[in-house]
């Protein structure tokens, strides 16, 4: 659906883009994130009527509110194949475990799922880091230096092409390098004390991270979508907070 706003036909799609790109137009783009809605009504089984058994992209497309395709959650313009290293997953109890075998020792890291979350969130948080002493410095970095970006353009188009101009693909490049050795690899605090112990191996790592994500942007630039996210949510332990006691 779409309204005539001048001489242009306007939809959830050119709204969004035509308020992104500074144009006048004639009334604020809602596209709305409503997968943790959705996700946790429809495994409850308490999805409202008539919206029982219905897609999230129905539902929207049936409230008039625009589709957010968020490539985070969603399929991707690229891929991150990893190479000369066994990756080996396993859940249990709620936790899933995942076990990096590089040449250079193994890196685990666990994730726990909150009860109150399982049936809504898709990610679990952080419980253990894969990176915790300087002894895996060499593994982790072997493990960034043997992944590959790899180009997912023809699975993102039919994804793109099935949201239409009832919403906006957002396709992410990921978080930023520093940020991803904080809440994947390390921990805010580990970082830190890393940051200022072993300064030469943190900027190496770093720069294999922002090459990577180089790599990203270019494949970025011809993906089939009319604008990316960079970047993500912080935490608060980024900020100091110690009261100021002079």
């Amino acid at each position: 659906m779409g309204e005539s706003f001048g001489d242009r036909f306007v939809n959830h799609r050119d709204l969004a883009i035509a308020s992104m790109r500074g144009e006048p137009v004639d009334h604020i783009p809602f596209i709305a994130r409503m997968d943790l809605w959705y996700n946790y009504h429809h495994n409850q089984g308490t999805l409202p009527a008539p919206y029982e058994g219905m897609s999230l992209w129905d539902i929207q497309r049936d409230l008039g509110i625009g589709i957010f395709g968020f490539g985070a959650w969603d399929t991707s313009f690229y891929r991150l194949v990893h190479h000369d290293v066994e990756i080996i997953r396993e859940i249990n109890g709620g936790v899933e475990t995942t076990n990096y075998h590089t040449p250079y020792g193994t890196l685990t890291c666990r994730d726990k799922m909150a009860e109150e979350l399982k049936d809504a969130a898709g990610t679990g948080a952080r419980v253990e880091y894969p990176f915790k002493s300087v002894e895996d410095y060499d593994a982790l970095q072997f493990l960034i230096d043997h992944t590959e970006v790899v180009e997912n353009y023809d699975e993102y188009m039919t994804y793109v092409e099935a949201i239409g101009t009832d919403g906006l693909a957002l396709p992410y490049i990921g978080h930023l390098p520093a940020h991803q050795l904080m809440i994947f690899f390390m921990g805010y605090v580990k970082f830190y004390y890393e940051l200022n112990d072993s300064p030469s191996q943190i900027e190496a790592l770093i720069e294999s991270l922002t090459e990577q994500q180089r790599e990203i942007l270019s494949l970025a630039l011809y993906c089939p979508a009319e604008a990316i996210e960079v970047g993500a949510n912080y935490d608060e332990l980024m900020y100091d907070t110690t009261p100021d006691l002079r």
